[in-house]
């Protein structure tokens, strides 16, 4: 069975240009659940700091005026994330959690494959291509640029639903849209696509896996034991 997504907390700066920016953590995470954490920056900047703990997937960076740091960790439970640069930027980002249980604690994500949007201003934003380890496989695709927007998808195969769309404004802003997939994916070489309402060409994506878990669940099966036959019986 594939993995599942508890909640995502998303969030902007708004007009505020700061240095320290904390995006609502997801509503109801608890210890063991697969944090994914997107922070995006409206000037290019590689985040000075960033939440303790964390394994960096991506930091995805125009060298102009978009950056995009994506990092998990395996919640333990109470977790406040920040991320800080030197300089004060806006910022848009949000935090993921999959559900304990769902996903391979070992391994929990193949498949990471970022992109940067390259220099022509476009709305349509594809991601580069990648391939699920798994049948059981849940695609996350996250798109971000230097504009204040809002996304859509009209992936196929599977199809997929919108669960962060935030973005801040001002001068140099910052939007992200994740999407997840709805079913599995077949095992074969995919992207995923989106389009936002202003074209730009400062921005970024990624593409990954989540490996699904045993189905297990962690849990303890009981039985109660079965009535011994009557000719056994003393």
């Amino acid at each position: 069975m594939a993995a599942t997504v508890r909640s995502t907390g998303a969030g902007n700066s708004s007009t505020n240009a700061v240095t320290s920016f904390s995006p609502p953590m997801p509503a109801g995470f608890v210890a063991g659940d697969l944090l994914i954490g997107i922070a995006c920056n409206g000037g290019g900047d590689v985040p000075a700091t960033r939440p303790s703990g964390i394994t960096t997937l991506n930091n995805i960076d125009d060298g102009t005026t978009f950056n995009m740091d994506v990092v998990r960790k395996i919640a333990v439970g109470g977790e406040v994330w920040t991320w800080t640069t030197t300089t004060a930027r806006r910022w848009a980002g949000c935090v993921i959690a999959i559900t304990a249980g769902t996903f391979d604690a070992a391994t929990p994500i193949t498949g990471n494959a970022p992109s940067i949007q390259g220099s022509t201003s476009d709305t349509l934003y594809t991601t580069a291509t990648s391939t699920p380890a798994n049948a059981d496989s849940l695609i996350i695709a996250a798109f971000g640029s230097g504009v204040t927007v809002t996304w859509s998808t009209t992936n196929t195969a599977p199809t997929m639903t919108e669960i962060c769309d935030t973005a801040s404004s001002g001068t140099a802003p910052t939007s992200l849209a994740v999407f997840r997939s709805n079913t599995p994916p077949a095992i074969g070489a995919m992207t995923r696509s989106a389009v936002q309402t202003t074209g730009s060409p400062n921005g970024g994506d990624f593409i990954c896996f989540i490996n699904p878990g045993s189905g297990g669940g962690g849990g303890t099966i009981l039985r109660r034991p079965r009535a011994r036959p009557p000719q056994f019986r003393r």
